[in-house]
């Protein structure tokens, strides 16, 4: 449906916004993984906010469009099974982690119908981290700029160049920052499936005093006239 809104102004018109609202045909869950194992040789037993089990991202679509930010009622039926991560660090994400064993089903919002949900096991079969990658990222530019405009049910690309450049050592008399970058990682299990790892789950350890690493949310102060937030 199209509408034009009028902006008025006393009895003078100043302007008008016109507005096309669109009914999605489709919506559905997206669990990119279904089967959550133990994480192997893993002691949670200390912390009661950590459990043993794989974590995983679960999205929502609306024909074709990725609209998870919009999905704010996403629940799990067996919240002792499995439940969402509550972590400002995680963004906007939508993180489904597994805390028994067991089996739950994902929902868009309570009450909605029994077949529009996903479902979900907690596994004891236990799995190893076979790897950990990481990549420190100072820039992106585009390649493929999209389109300022985009008219539906129409499609449009978009590519983009990641960069790492660490080059810039900071010097304070002249108030030059050093380079610095954000730390995306995951880790690959043995199960085949491979999770993003947050900021608040990575304790780094280096042997160079070069390198600083900050936590989400923290302050540089290595060099204290030049603070990086």
């Amino acid at each position: 449906y199209a509408a034009v809104f009028d902006i008025m102004h006393s009895t003078h018109s100043t302007g008008s916004v016109q507005a096309t609202m669109v009914t999605p045909q489709t919506v559905s869950i997206a669990v990119e993984d279904t089967t959550l194992n133990a994480i192997k040789s893993m002691n949670c037993s200390g912390s009661p906010s950590q459990y043993q089990y794989q974590r995983t991202r679960v999205r929502v679509y609306s024909d074709g469009l990725d609209v998870t930010t919009l999905a704010t009622a996403l629940l799990t039926r067996e919240p002792s099974v499995a439940d969402f991560v509550t972590d400002a660090n995680m963004g906007t994400d939508s993180i489904l982690r597994g805390k028994m064993p067991g089996t739950t089903t994902i929902d868009l919002y309570p009450g909605a119908p029994s077949a529009s949900g996903v479902q979900v096991t907690v596994s004891t079969m236990e799995v190893t981290a076979l790897t950990m990658r990481n990549r420190v990222i100072t820039d992106v530019s585009w390649i493929t700029q999209p389109s300022a405009t985009f008219s539906y049910p129409g499609t449009t690309t978009a590519s983009v160049l990641l960069k790492q450049i660490l080059t810039q050592a900071p010097i304070a008399h002249a108030g030059i920052s050093a380079h610095h970058g954000y730390l995306f990682s995951d880790v690959v299990w043995s199960d085949g499936y491979s999770e993003d790892v947050s900021g608040a789950q990575t304790t780094p350890t280096t042997t160079s005093s070069n390198i600083v690493f900050t936590a989400p949310g923290g302050t540089d102060t290595s060099v204290v006239s030049l603070p990086i937030t």
